[in-house]
């Protein structure tokens, strides 16, 4: 019997972990955290700047008000659609995982079933002469193949369940046989659904990867931080580039 890998196919829909985008959606909170603190600060330096009608201190204040606070903004919004893109992501994974999960799970018992189906087929065929081997990709024909003379085995004297054995043993391949063929149709489905989880890994991570471009007018602007509000660090932009 083939390996489940191999049933299944190529395809990794549950591969890595979403407790990692999880992780990335608390350290974004802290930086949404660090962002309204220096918003605030800035504000507060704005209402101490309101009094003094100095030139330089005017410009100071148009400084702060289209750039500093103006980043600020920005940098909070690009930073909570980044957090609401990760916890959507490590939503989408934790529910592709479960249902790659069942899906493993559920082809594990066709195999099993498969396994057991071939070891009958095998005992009747050996009773009917028919040698053949079959599997998922080549399930095996509903009736009983003619390829051969019945071993009788023991049947004894009894002349009537004598001739009656090619029709049990033909009765029974096709029941043997039909679940064969179910299992078989059953495990095209498990391949599909697979595959489909796939495909919805590869959107979601594509999903994430456009929700985490940043804007162009900020790729020109430097922010520094330290510890993080966590540990009373903050957050600055120390430059437009």
């Amino acid at each position: 019997m083939p390996q489940i890998d191999e049933i299944l196919g190529p395809a990794r829909p549950a591969v890595g972990e979403a407790a990692e985008a999880f992780q990335a959606v608390r350290w974004l909170q802290q930086v949404e955290q660090c962002a309204t603190a220096y918003t605030a600060q800035v504000r507060a330096a704005r209402g101490s700047l309101a009094s003094n009608h100095a030139v330089a201190v005017d410009r100071l204040d148009g400084q702060l008000a289209t750039v500093s606070l103006v980043a600020a903004s920005k940098l909070a919004a690009v930073v909570s659609d980044a957090q609401q893109a990760f916890y959507a992501y490590g939503t989408q994974v934790t529910l592709i995982r479960e249902n790659a999960a069942a899906i493993r799970a559920r082809a594990e018992e066709l195999v099993l079933m498969l396994q057991a189906y071939v070891r009958r087929l095998e005992d009747i065929g050996q009773q009917a002469g028919v040698s053949a081997v079959y599997s998922w990709r080549s399930p095996p024909p509903i009736a009983l193949p003619n390829t051969g003379p019945v071993r009788w085995g023991n049947v004894g004297h009894d002349l009537t369940h004598a001739m009656n054995v090619p029709e049990q043993l033909a009765g029974q391949w096709h029941a043997t046989a039909v679940e064969f063929h179910r299992v078989c149709d059953e495990l095209e489905v498990l391949r599909a659904s697979w595959q489909a989880l796939h495909e919805r890994r590869m959107s979601a991570e594509r999903r994430l990867a456009a929700a985490l471009r940043v804007p162009h007018e900020m790729s020109r602007w430097q922010f520094t931080a330290d510890a993080g509000p966590s540990a009373g660090g903050g957050l600055a932009l120390i430059s437009r580039v």
